[in-house]
């Protein structure tokens, strides 16, 4: 008889049995409930693609063009897009219907007016009819402003003047105001450093011009370079120089100096025609030193009985255009220079080595157009022994010793100093952009908080009013559109908040600003890092963050990120466009003139991007 084995298994522990029991049932049920979720989801996606919820339907970019509407219009467009499936349209009060020869479309109501917000009100009440859910851009136009916007709201730039003083002595000089914008003009500061005896002997203060376009800069006319050149800019008038609008640049110089000799070279077929030296001892008042005609394609060399003065000036009256020989669309020189028995102006061996790009680096020129490559704002020239302009603990503070008239009195120390004298005017851009008739006017300083809050109490409260009970209902979102005011780089209260913000005082590194060296490349580049930094929180906290804290007061934040992945369809138009070998696709603007013929090519990836979303206390609110 074989004898009965005794069991070695453990005893029965029935709560582990039953906890493992109840896993497996779980699991099979999870299982379960899957698949169910999975074919519930994929239903509600067949059903949501044949009929898809509002928050996934086309909305409109509903451009009121030149206010040209009426509430018969309204009504048909409203109702057109409902019928076709649309969820809603962004309401764009707009103009821009003259570009590329076109006859203006007419005038309707002026926008924010009564009679416009009537209409305004008519399409949210037909919007609250039909369903549809309306986004409100809170101006005309864009470049965020209007007709009452004060010049003091209005965004702003750096501005300086340079002037060189000789001590030891007590100084009483009328330092000259920077160059200014529609007459407004404040001062910052006021900074002084020693120069270095080489340049205290160089008259030659620098260049400056009616205009410029920003690849072709007014710097182009003294690097010596054939293959650069100077282009004048005529921003939307598109015409080139006349005697009613002359184009022009000058050579300025500290001190009164003798010249005899002007030499042009221009971009063959597209340099000046008609054209006249000119000579002051202000930079204001200028008397004719002689008329000529420059050569079309070779060198212009123009001599004449020596002359004295601290400024000449090439006035351009006419320019050869082979591209549009009747209507010249601007001037373009390749170098010009001054001499007399002192030297040649600008001369090479003399010249400051500045920062690479320093003037991107420094917020004076926009990087090019929309989504630029900003690699160069991290690139700098090598390194050459003694390069440096001065030292941070070098420069002095003269703010205080400059007066109301323009004044300074200083008592200077031993040495050739170097007064710059910092201001802030209207940028070259900052006004509204493409409105309808009579919503012109200064774009906002998006640096300033209380400019924001001035104008939403002026325009954006008064439309959230006429909404009524519709504000939240068929009027869903504000929209504020594109900012193109570049150069922008400064606002009043900017010294102060980038010593709160970085923790340091700017004022000494003042000089980087206007294109010099304070104790290093790598140093200079750092402060420049830190003042685009600053300018780029002040947008933000400012003018950003007011307007989702204004849009959002209902709302409170929620912790949802999403991130998606985001393409740029704009065909043929900005970076990453598809046609462009690898190595350029994400480096440079494709830009060119689009025709009826021109293939569509998707632009590229652009993402990944995140978008914060905000819920009020019982429901998800989406994007806002």
């Amino acid at each position: 008889m074989i004898p009965a084995r005794r069991s070695v298994r453990p005893p029965r522990d029935d709560s582990v049995s039953t906890s493992k029991g109840t896993a497996m049932r779980l699991h099979h049920l999870l299982a379960v409930l899957m698949v169910l979720t999975a074919r519930l989801a994929a239903g509600d996606l067949e059903q949501d693609w044949d009929n898809p919820p509002r928050d996934a339907r086309l909305r409109a970019y509903w451009w009121w063009l030149n206010g040209c509407v009426t509430k018969e219009a309204i009504t048909r467009d409203l109702e057109e897009m409902k019928a076709k499936g649309f969820g809603g349209a962004l309401i764009c009060d707009a103009d821009g219907s003259a570009q590329d020869g076109n006859d203006r479309a007419p005038h309707g109501p002026t926008f924010f007016t009564p009679e416009w917000r009537e209409l305004y009100k008519h399409a949210l009440r037909e919007a609250d009819r039909l369903g549809l859910e309306m986004s409100l851009n809170i101006q005309s136009g864009w470049n965020l402003g209007g007709p009452m916007v004060t010049a003091d709201d209005a965004a702003k730039k750096l501005v300086w003047s340079e002037t060189r003083v000789i001590g030891p002595a007590k100084i009483e000089q009328m330092l000259p105001e920077p160059a200014s914008r529609d007459n407004y003009y404040r001062d910052a500061f006021v900074v002084a450093y020693r120069l270095k005896e080489a340049e205290a002997k160089d008259a030659f203060a620098g260049l400056t011009s009616c205009s410029e376009q920003p690849t072709q800069p007014l710097r182009h006319l003294a690097d010596g370079d054939p293959n650069t050149f100077w282009v004048s800019s005529t921003g939307k008038l598109r015409v080139g120089p006349s005697r009613q609008r002359p184009a022009w640049a000058q050579v300025e110089f500290f001190e009164p100096t003798s010249v005899e000799r002007l030499s042009i070279q221009p971009r063959p077929s597209y340099g000046p025609r008609e054209c006249e030296l000119q000579i002051s001892d202000d930079g204001k008042a200028f008397r004719a030193v002689k008329a000529f005609t420059a050569e079309e394609k070779k060198e212009t060399v123009v001599t004449f009985d020596a002359v004295t003065g601290r400024t000449f000036r090439l006035a351009i009256y006419g320019a050869f255009d082979r591209g549009s020989p009747n209507a010249p669309r601007n001037v373009q020189i390749v170098e010009l220079r001054l001499s007399g028995k002192g030297g040649t102006w600008p001369d090479g061996s003399t010249k400051r080595r500045t920062l690479k790009d320093w003037e991107q680096k420094a917020g004076h020129r926009p990087l090019h157009f929309s989504a630029p490559d900003t690699s160069l704002l991290f690139e700098e020239s090598p390194t050459e022994p003694g390069e440096e302009d001065t030292h941070s603990a070098e420069v002095l503070d003269l703010t205080a010793q400059l007066g109301k008239d323009g004044m300074l009195r200083w008592n200077a120390p031993a040495g050739v100093w170097q007064v710059l004298r910092f201001g802030c005017t209207i940028g070259n851009h900052s006004y509204v952009s493409t409105c309808s008739e009579g919503w012109d006017g200064f774009a906002l300083d998006v640096l300033d908080a209380g400019a924001f809050r001035r104008y939403w109490d002026a325009v954006v409260e008064p439309l959230i009013a006429d909404a009524g009970p519709l504000a939240g209902k068929s009027l869903k979102y504000l929209h504020t559109d594109s900012w193109e005011v570049e150069p922008l780089n400064w606002t009043p209260a900017m010294r102060e908040e980038f010593h709160k913000r970085r923790g340091y005082d700017m004022t000494p590194w003042a000089p980087v600003l206007a294109a010099r060296i304070v104790e290093s490349r790598a140093a200079s580049n750092k402060f420049l890092h830190d003042f685009r930094k600053t300018l780029g929180d002040l947008a933000v906290d400012n003018h950003y963050r007011p307007f989702r804290v204004e849009i959002t007061g209902a709302l409170k934040p929620a912790g949802n990120v999403l991130e998606v992945q985001v393409c740029n369809f704009w065909p043929n138009r900005i970076i990453g466009d598809d046609p462009l070998p690898p190595e350029k696709r994400f480096t440079k603007t494709n830009i060119r003139k689009l025709t009826k013929d021109t293939p569509l090519m998707p632009s590229g990836l652009f993402g990944p991007v995140r978008i914060l979303t905000t819920v009020t206390d019982s429901e998800p609110a989406g994007e806002r």
